[in-house]
């Protein structure tokens, strides 16, 4: 097996199978890095993911002088950071004891849930299909990354790509329809 440096430089001459054996290498253990800051191990799996995206996508920044792994770490790090900063400022909504055959809610509720539905439609739509598609097999089937890049013949980096990016995409775009 090929050292991180040699495996970065494949990377950044595009190799996927170098930077997919980098991910397989470091992922568990990254994801227990970042479960131990944030201390809640879903979330943890989406920074590490969006770690790994962010490398990839800025692959020709990487900096040889120090090692990969504390590279990853640090990105890591400052993510959960970030994470953390932002969980402290967003109230926290619980959907446990949901019991979707019955509904106590009152009609402010109801009708609550209808426009945030109607709010995720729109937002769908407004993405670039490409965006959709790997949004709706990865939130709606939820179909694995693997599973996703055989459905759509794609390899495994390029899904993982496309899915940071389509989740950044519809967070920007949330975020202007709430400013206008």
């Amino acid at each position: 097996m090929e050292d991180d440096n040699e495996l970065m430089r494949l990377v950044q001459d595009g190799s996927h199978r170098a930077f997919e054996q980098l991910v397989l290498k470091y992922r568990k253990h990254a994801e227990m890095f970042c479960s131990s800051i944030i201390r809640d191990s879903t979330a943890a799996q989406d920074i590490v993911q969006d770690s790994f995206a962010d490398i990839y996508i800025q692959r020709m920044r990487y900096k040889f002088s120090c090692g990969f792994q504390t590279y990853l770490w640090t990105v890591i790090k400052n993510k959960s950071i970030d994470y953390l900063r932002k969980k402290n400022h967003q109230p926290e909504v619980s959907i446990e004891g949901v019991d979707e055959g019955v509904s106590n809610d009152s009609p402010e509720q109801i009708y609550l849930v209808h426009e945030r539905e109607l709010q995720i439609r729109q937002l769908m739509t407004a993405l670039k299909k490409e965006y959709r598609d790997v949004l709706y097999l990865y939130a709606v089937e939820d179909l694995s990354y693997q599973e996703i890049a055989v459905r759509l013949n794609k390899p495994l980096p390029q899904i993982k790509i496309l899915i940071y990016r389509a989740r950044k995409k519809a967070s920007r775009l949330k975020e202007e329809w709430k400013n206008e």
